[in-house]
Formats: structure tokens, C-alpha cells, sequence
């Protein structure tokens, strides 16, 4: 296989979602709990064989630290600034058993015989762009008897006295209204959640996992944060983003008497684990 050979045949809703903001991706976007990691090892007996695909990787959050459990990895992104952002970051990190390739969940149908057998597969905060239970049919077809599966989030705690209701929601929907933006489209939620997905699956057996992340952030890191979204990019605020970016930073620094210039956000991953 190619690294980012392009692939991709298949239209796909929220196309330019991510447009522009795979440097933000990699710099802002926290990690996944190293105790995530070994829930996932031991739950599933990584033992360092098999393939391990790891579906809308984005710049590799959960795809590097979980390479080493085995022989060979594919990360797969519809967004090649991801790959390349991805690619290099693989080059730092000396890890050498990943490929990588352009394409989307849409374009499964078409990777089959590419993907092979599967020994795990992730989706990691990006299961909702999909077609859910297509995707799960598809993939169950592929992961080996004594596989697995993890669909992960990575969501903001939005208490009534967080910083995210009370300073960024606010401000991001002045400028950009209520709907949120998801790249050039707005987004639609379904309504049904991931466990009832998962529940009407072909997937046997399933468990949750929760962890709870404190995160401190600068005001710089708040801005990155944004910048990395597909709801409050450069890219969804186009011309407007100077002028929304200095009017944040003058929200923040208000803020930030008394709090050393440094605001927490509090974050919460569910993994949803499954088994064929």
C-alpha cells in the first residue's frame, strides 16, 4: 500500500468539515488517557500480531499509541492535511508500521480488499460523521473472531458554571448563529445515540468505559482549541476570524484575574467497547 494513496470514490456529507485545521489538530487537541490505552490492551490481549485500522484518524490521537500492540496499522482520513500532519508526526515519533490513506467510512465498500482481517478497529471522536450502523455492518464483516472494536469520545463537561457554557457557546453562536456550523454545512443531529447504535449491531457483546480529564488551558491554547473544531475553524469564520479570535482573547483575559492565566475545561471520554 501507498502512504496517502488517494482513494476515495464515495460522495460523503460534511465534506470540508475539517478544512484547514489539521496543525491546530495536532498542537490542541488533547491526547486520549494513557489508562484508555491500557483498558484497551488488556480488555482485547494485545499481544504485538495483527492489523489494527484506525478509522478517521485524524493526526493520530489514538493511532500512535496504539501501534506498538501490533504488526501493522492503517490510518484512514477523508482529510489529507490530517494524513500529512499525521505522516510527519509519525516520522518524529520514529513509528514505522503505519500507513496511511485518503479515504472515508463511505469508502469501505471499496477498501475491502485492502483492509484484509482486522484484528481491532478505533473510531475515535469522529463515529457521528458517519453512517453508524453501515459502518459497524461493514466493519463487523471484517474484524477476526478474537477481535475487537472501540468507538471513543472526547467531549467538554458543560456544567451550568463551565467555561464553555458560560464564555465560548455564547460568543461562538453571536458570531456564527445557533446551528452549528460543521465546515461550508450545518450539522444534524440524529437524535439517537452511539449505545443504540451499537446495541442494533451485529456486534455480540458491548461495554462502556468513562474517564474524566481537568484540563488547564492558556487563552492560547482556548484559541487553538477553536481553531481545530469543525463548528469555529479560520476556515468556517473565513474574513471574520482575526476579529472573532481578538474579541475571545478579550473574553479570556477578563477572565483570568485570579486564575494565574490559565481556565479549566473539564474533559469526558467514553469508550465503547465491542466484540464480534
Amino acid at each position: 500500500m501507498t502512504p496517502s494513496q488517494p482513494i476515495s470514490i464515495a460522495a460523503r456529507p460534511y465534506a470540508d468539515a475539517f478544512k484547514g485545521t489539521a496543525k491546530y489538530y495536532a498542537k490542541y487537541r488533547p491526547g486520549y488517557p494513557p489508562s484508555l490505552i491500557k483498558c484497551l490492551a488488556d480488555k482485547f490481549n494485545f499481544d504485538g500480531a495483527g492489523r489494527y485500522l484506525d478509522l478517521a484518524c485524524g493526526t493520530g490521537k489514538l493511532t500512535f499509541p496504539l501501534a506498538r500492540y501490533f504488526d501493522e496499522v492503517l490510518a484512514i482520513d477523508p482529510e489529507q492535511e490530517m494524513l500529512d500532519e499525521a505522516a510527519r508526526l509519525a516520522r518524529k515519533q520514529k513509528i514505522h508500521n503505519v500507513h496511511f490513506l485518503c479515504a472515508s467510512s463511505y469508502d469501505l465498500p471499496a477498501l475491502k480488499s485492502i483492509l484484509g482481517r482486522l484484528r481491532f478497529v478505533t473510531i475515535g471522536t469522529a463515529f457521528h460523521w458517519m453512517d453508524r450502523a453501515e459502518t459497524l455492518r461493514l466493519l463487523h464483516e471484517l474484524i477476526e473472531p478474537d477481535g475487537g472494536m472501540a468507538v471513543v469520545t472526547m467531549r467538554e463537561y458543560h456544567s451550568q458554571n463551565s467555561l464553555w457554557h458560560e464564555v465560548l457557546q455564547p460568543l461562538i453562536q453571536e458570531w456564527l448563529g445557533k446551528k452549528q456550523r460543521a465546515g461550508s454545512a450545518v450539522y444534524e443531529h440524529s437524535g439517537i445515540s452511539h449505545k443504540d447504535i451499537i446495541k442494533a449491531s451485529p456486534f455480540s457483546r458491548h461495554e462502556q468505559q468513562f474517564y474524566m480529564m481537568v484540563r488547564e488551558y492558556t487563552a492560547d491554547q482556548v484559541v487553538g482549541y477553536l481553531a481545530a473544531t469543525s463548528f469555529c475553524s479560520p476556515y468556517v469564520l473565513g474574513d471574520k476570524w482575526n476579529s472573532f479570535e481578538q474579541e475571545l482573547r478579550n473574553v479570556l483575559s477578563s477572565l483570568n484575574n485570579g486564575s494565574k492565566g490559565r481556565l479549566p475545561i473539564v474533559k469526558v471520554v467514553e469508550a465503547i467497547l465491542m466484540w464480534p
